[in-house]
């Protein structure tokens, strides 16, 4: 088994439900709903990284509303 640790490429895809000026950060509140940091009132709807190394594909999935993460 490899380590993604050391991944090929990384690619990452941050959809927002409202305009974000600062796509790059995401925070969490304490009830695990994700937020834009740019204006702090556009919740985030999909947070995606999808780590590649070699053959082995691997796509971590955060939900925006419940801050629920799923492996794929």
């Amino acid at each position: 088994m490899q380590s993604l640790a050391a991944a090929d490429s990384l690619n990452r895809t941050v959809v927002f439900r409202g305009a974000c000026n600062k796509n790059a950060n995401v925070y969490f509140d304490a009830n695990g709903t994700g937020w834009c940091t740019d204006p702090e009132t556009v919740l985030l709807n999909t947070f995606q990284v999808d780590f590649d190394l070699g053959g082995a594909r691997r796509t971590v999935l955060v939900d925006g509303i419940t801050g629920r993460v799923t492996v794929q």
